[in-house]
Formats: C-alpha cells, structure tokens, sequence
C-alpha cells in the first residue's frame, strides 16, 4: 500500500522546491495531487 503525506508551509519555505526533487528521483512512484486555494482571491496574498 501507498504512503499519503501533507506536505504543509508558510510561503518561501521550500514546498516546491521539495516536490521538485521528488519528481526527479521517484517520478514513476510519485503522484502529486492539484492544489487548491479555498480563501477568496482578495485576501491579500498570492493565489
């Protein structure tokens, strides 16, 4: 069976990059799920 982990962080904090390494090194055992934004776009931060 597969492993589920939450990858959480304050903005900056290197999520993106993190996933990108994954990519590299397990790209066939890797499935990243579409994120989505639930606050409203004018909150005042990034979307």
């Amino acid at each position: 069976m597969g492993k589920l982990i939450w990858l959480m962080g304050p903005s900056g904090s290197g999520k993106d990059s993190l996933l990108a390494e994954l990519r590299q090194q397990e790209p066939a055992q890797l499935l990243v799920a579409h994120r989505y934004i639930t606050r409203a776009a004018n909150a005042g931060n990034e979307n």
